[in-house]
């Protein structure tokens, strides 16, 4: 399913980021929206991205 955007912020991909510096390379997520492109991807709480759409992701700002 294409991911859609919303809000004017961009695509909705439905994760809720840890915002602050986590010490890991990546970004750690703290939460997923019910019903999400995230959740049906199997993004789930805890889980660090560390590439996104085939791009290398090492902090927040790169997400």
């Amino acid at each position: 399913a294409p991911i859609r955007a919303r809000g004017g912020y961009g695509p909705f991909f439905g994760v809720i980021p840890e915002f602050g510096d986590t010490g890991t390379p990546g970004v750690r997520i703290s939460g997923v929206r019910p019903g999400s492109p995230a959740e049906r991807a199997g993004v789930r709480a805890g889980d660090v991205l560390v590439r996104f759409g085939g791009v290398s992701v090492k902090t927040l700002e790169d997400f």
